[in-house]
């Protein structure tokens, strides 16, 4: 069992309920808005919560897919129904239509503490389902993955993320906002460029 309150290996704990951090999910939402002229990635900030999610649920190649756990309690094709341990009462469920790659450094471990009673329980609950189904979930979510990134059904394509379109953004955020974030707060660079001003300004005044 995960303790919710430390960091851990997240490839190692498909349990572990993360918050997405708003910038990733803004700019993959603006992504598919720009292509598809609409957008399946979840609303990150509502009036009462944040989103979070269940993973880490698929490894493909360098990314990291985490799946939106959802108040919806309809089964479809391409969720998994969570469903309380003792009584088998519908909970939610896990929306691998809506899945979407993320790097370890945009998400946080949702913090059940600071929740209220009633959402700490459903939580738990939750949380214990998905500890207790790592194969169905990983199973699913790479069935999902094959079926919209070969492009072979018409249903899925158009009911889930764009799953090529995002990992390509997942790529370029990464070379124009993380590495540049890197470079700026890194102190070697920072001297770097200022030595280069100083020798310049030396230089131009022989």
């Amino acid at each position: 069992m995960v303790n919710r309150g430390k960091s851990k290996k997240i490839s190692e704990h498909i349990e572990e309920m993360k918050k997405v951090g708003y910038t990733r999910g803004h700019y993959f939402r603006g992504a598919e808005i720009q292509k598809r002229g609409f957008t399946k990635i979840p609303d990150i900030i509502y009036n009462t919560n944040e989103k979070f999610v269940c993973g880490v649920v698929l490894h493909i190649n360098e990314f990291e897919y985490y799946a939106p756990i959802s108040s919806f309690k309809v089964k479809q094709q391409s969720n998994i129904l969570i469903s309380e341990l003792a009584t088998g009462k519908v909970l939610s469920s896990i929306r691998f239509s809506f899945m979407f790659p993320v790097d370890p450094s945009n998400v946080n471990i949702k913090d059940f503490s600071k929740e209220t009673s009633r959402q700490q329980d459903l939580l738990n609950k939750e949380y214990i389902f998905c500890n207790n189904n790592r194969e169905l979930i990983y199973s699913k979510a790479k069935q999902i993955y094959n079926k919209v990134y070969n492009g072979f059904d018409v249903y899925f394509n158009r009911n889930c993320c764009d799953f090529k379109l995002l990992e390509h953004k997942c790529r370029e955020y990464f070379v124009n906002y993380i590495h540049v974030r890197y470079f700026f707060r890194n102190p070697f660079f920072i001297f770097f460029i200022l030595f280069c001003i100083i020798f310049f300004n030396i230089w131009y005044s022989f």
